[in-house]
Formats: structure tokens, sequence, C-alpha cells
């Protein structure tokens, strides 16, 4: 009885929402209305982290939860416009409703820009751009939940297997562990190649334009806090570390270096997850891969162990 009523819990929750955001346009524009609003999301910003690390999976109950959490996100900022002065945010012209979900359409493709290509490009899709510590934050905050929720969902679609299928790889999980690690030895090839090229044209780059010793240590750097950067603080609240100015050439190499170091960080990232949930919304396939490749540490195989055990249950 517990799933369906956390599930009955969500579906009222994202009704609530719903029924809120359509009163903000009927009832008179308040201060009330727009803490109240802040005070929701962050209300279904705990319920939705709740659900996710006692389940370990993102539902479609969370998910739809999630996209009516957009539709808040763009009234906040309509009200802190209207509320607490247009000072807030800056404008080539004027905004209306559409240039609100053009500020929300944009910030999703920015989120689920892990790599900050737009930003290393200078590409600026939309008319209205926050300009407040307030504003940052709000945006930070979607930022944040589009990429654990909005990949997160995309994630489990890719990886979803047949019960069929998850049955027959935990009967086979040593032949499907020297098929796969013929594979990650090719990408661990791939990731020191891509590693010592970066590094070549970094030095390139760094000698021909003949660069401070400053920013031969803070230009790397900068760019891989922006990687780890899970929210974009970085590029939402306009933060940068080296003094260099992103020309075409010079925001290339970011975005490769960036590549290269995402690929480092997959697999910390992995083992994280894997800690935090336990092993929780790992399918079959996925766990007996850990269990049996030489990858993995003992502690890692132990939970994925006890978690396949409790597929068995």
């Amino acid at each position: 009885m517990e799933i369906p009523l956390k599930k009955n819990a969500i579906e009222a929750v994202t009704l609530l929402s719903i029924v809120y955001f359509v009163i903000t346009f009927v009832l008179p524009e308040t201060q009330i209305l727009l803490w109240l609003m802040a005070l929701l999301i962050v209300f279904n910003y705990g319920l939705s982290l709740t659900y996710l690390f006692r389940q370990g999976k993102i539902t479609i109950n969370i998910t739809f939860l999630n996209i009516v959490q957009l539709a808040l996100f763009c009234r906040l900022h309509v009200l802190i416009y209207d509320l607490l002065g247009a000072g807030h945010y800056s404008y080539a012209l004027p905004p209306n409703w559409s240039d609100w979900i053009e500020l929300i359409a944009v910030h999703i493709l920015r989120a689920v820009d892990l790599l900050d290509v737009l930003d290393a490009y200078g590409i600026h899709l939309q008319n209205v751009k926050h300009q407040s510590t307030l504003t940052g934050i709000a945006l930070f905050s979607m930022h944040i939940m589009v990429d654990i929720f909005l990949l997160g969902s995309l994630f489990m679609l890719i990886n979803r297997r047949s019960a069929t299928q998850q049955a027959s790889t935990l009967m086979n999980m040593q032949r499907f562990a020297e098929r796969f690690k013929g594979t990650l030895d090719f990408l661990k090839r791939i990731r020191i190649l891509g590693l010592v090229i970066a590094i070549l044209l970094i030095m390139i780059t760094g000698i021909t334009n003949d660069w401070h010793l400053i920013n031969w240590l803070l230009w790397p750097l900068d760019n891989i806090l922006r990687t780890l950067d899970f929210g974009d603080a970085f590029q939402i609240f306009d933060w940068q570390l080296h003094s260099l100015k992103m020309g075409f050439l010079l925001a290339t190499l970011a975005v490769f270096f960036r590549l290269v170091v995402s690929f480092y960080a997959l697999g910390p990232a992995n083992r994280f997850y894997l800690y935090l949930l336990g092993g929780r919304g790992k399918t079959l396939e996925e766990l007996a891969r850990i269990c049996t490749s030489p990858d993995y540490s003992e502690e890692e195989m132990e939970i994925a162990f006890k978690a396949l055990l409790r597929f068995d249950g």
C-alpha cells in the first residue's frame, strides 16, 4: 500500500499546483500570491526528491508534476516582474506572455546543455534575461530540477528493458560482463586519447596567445568547474575565473575540454548515484554488470548484489 499512497499524494499535489496556477490569474496580483507560489514550488521540490530517493526511479507522475513545476516557475517570474519591479530583468523590448515562456524554454535548453555550448559561444536566444540574485536563484533551482528529473526520465526510458530481457541477463551475468569489457576498454582508450589531445591543444593555444601564468591555471579550472556545475551557477550568475576573451576557437576548445572532463566525471557520478540510492532504480542488467565487472569496488558490488536480492525477493 505504500507506493499507491505516494502516487495518490503526488497526484493530489499536482492537482493543487494546477489549481493554484489558475487562481493566480483570477485573483488580484499581490505579494502573498508570489510567496505562496514560491513555497508551493519548494514543497513540490521536496516531495519529488523524497520520492526519488526512496523509490530510486522517476515515474510518470513525478515527471508530470515537474512539468507543472515549469509552469509555476514561469508564473513566478511574471509575478516577480509585476510585483517586485522590472529591474529584476533586462530586455530589448517590453516583455509579453510569449517572452516568459521563451525564458523558461531557453533555460530548459541551457540546463540540458551540460557542456554549456550556448554560453561558450555567447548565443542568447531570449528577449528577457534575469538581472538580480533573486531571479538567478529561481533559475538555478529550475536548472537543478530539469537536470534531475527531465534527464533522469530520459535515462530511465533509454535503459528500460523488458522482464524477459532482464531475466535473461541475470542468468548470463558473466557472459554479459565479458562482452561489455571490450567496450569499456575501448572507451578508456578514447578517454585517455581525448585528454592528451585536449592538453596539447591548451598548451598550443596558451603559448600562441601568450597567456599569463594565472590563466594557465584558471582557464582549465574554470572549465572543469563548469562541467561539474550541475545547476549552471557559473552560467546563471556570470561567474568566470579567468580573464580571457572567449572567441570562436577558444570556445570550441572549451567545449571539447568539457566533453573530455565529462567522460572522466561519469564514473564517479555513477558510483555516487549507486551509493546514494543503494541500487534502487537500476535495471537487472546494470546491477548484474556491477556485480561482475572488475571496474567496480567491493563496496559497490555488495550494494548491487543486495539490490539484486531485492529483485529476486
